[in-house]
């Protein structure tokens, strides 16, 4: 019983930290989930590479799943894929995954959690698809919450313009920031 109370205290926490962003401009709002994205996205990161060395010090071997797939897709980064990751895809995948699934869920009359979830899911499963487990872990959970959770508030509070103008904004400075962590920690290393 203690736990089940701790699991209510904690998802009303999150209700109400998430609730603090209804007083915050668009702008403001957007560094914020910038901020916590890439705080929690680093935290991933973390325990992938926990994960990954205690997997390697039991069976071996298992740390190149993680680095040779980041290793290859980022030693050349070019003016061209740095573009294409921080504008291109960051308005592709707004449109893919937060715009067309929650307008699927609002002609179904979902509520603004359902649209949420169903975005997420769709944001998650292409990053799991195309991309691999890291960047599902990373990228497509953390920031496939924090982006349809960035579209639906705006879509409510501003319409599809703005909604889809957030959203995509946000997430390009998310994945310039992580493109530019990368390229520093791989150039380090």
């Amino acid at each position: 019983m203690y736990n089940f109370f701790m699991i209510k205290a904690l998802f009303q926490k999150t209700r109400e930290h998430f609730r603090s962003f209804g007083n915050l401009g668009p702008w403001p709002f957007c560094l914020r989930v910038i901020k916590e994205s890439l705080i929690v996205t680093a935290i991933m990161v973390l325990l992938q590479v926990i994960l990954a060395a205690s997997l390697t010090l039991i069976f071996g071997g298992y740390d190149e799943i993680i680095t040779s797939h980041v290793g290859d897709r980022y030693d050349n980064l070019t003016l061209k894929l740095f573009l294409s990751t921080t504008i291109l895809t960051p308005i592709r995948e707004t449109i893919l995954t937060q715009v067309i699934p929650v307008a699927i869920m609002r002609l179904f009359k979902a509520g603004t959690k359902l649209q949420i979830i169903f975005s997420f899911f769709v944001f998650s499963i292409l990053h799991l698809w195309f991309n691999g487990l890291a960047s599902f872990m990373t990228g497509g959970m953390v920031g496939g919450f924090y982006l349809a959770f960035t579209y639906v508030y705006w879509r409510e509070k501003s319409g599809r313009i703005m909604a889809l103008i957030t959203t995509a904004f946000c997430h390009g400075v998310f994945n310039a920031a992580t493109l530019s962590i990368v390229w520093f920690l791989l150039k380090l290393g």
